[in-house]
C-alpha cells in the first residue's frame, strides 16, 4: 500500500518576508533600476533623514524634523549635550514610530566644530540592536 502525500494549494513555505521597504535615497542604480533597500535598513535611512532634516525644511510638512544644525553653534558643556539628546529623541519618536530608541550617544569634538551622534535604536517587533552613526559639522 503506498502513502499519497497531498499538498496543501495553500501552504507556502518560510521565508525572510519584507516588513518595510524603501528605495536608496542616494538613487544609486542597478541596470536602470533604483535600489530598494528593506527592513532595519529603511527604519535607519529613515532616522538618518529625520535627524538631517531642518524643520521647515519640507515644505507640506514644516514641523517635521529635528533643529540640530542650529545647535551646533552653541557653547558645548553638558546641558548641550543633554539638549542635543533630547532633540533627536523626541524628533525620532514623532516621525519614526517603528523604532524604539535605546540610547543616544553624543561625542563632541569642538577643535576641528564636530558632533558625533550615535543613536542606538531597535525595529518593533525585534530584538537586534541597531546603530546609526552621523557627523555633523558646523559650517562658518
Amino acid at each position: 500500500m503506498a502513502i499519497i502525500q497531498k499538498k496543501d494549494a495553500y501552504f507556502t513555505p518560510r521565508r525572510t518576508t519584507e516588513k518595510y521597504s524603501d528605495f536608496l535615497t542616494s538613487f544609486d542604480t542597478s541596470a536602470g533600476d533604483i535600489f530598494k533597500i528593506i527592513n532595519e535598513d529603511s527604519v535607519a535611512q529613515s532616522i538618518r533623514n529625520i535627524v538631517l532634516t531642518d524643520r521647515g525644511e519640507r515644505v507640506m510638512n514644516p514641523e517635521y524634523g529635528c533643529d540640530i544644525r542650529a545647535l551646533l553653534f552653541e557653547n558645548f558643556s553638558p546641558g548641550t549635550e543633554q539638549v542635543i539628546k533630547n532633540t533627536v529623541t523626541d524628533a525620532i519618536n514623532a516621525y519614526e514610530p517603528r523604532a524604539k530608541i535605546l540610547d543616544v550617544r553624543i561625542t563632541p569634538l569642538p577643535d576641528n566644530n564636530i558632533v558625533s551622534v550615535s543613536i542606538v535604536f531597535r525595529v518593533i517587533n525585534t530584538d537586534t540592536p541597531r546603530v546609526v552613526d552621523l557627523i555633523l559639522t558646523r559650517v562658518r
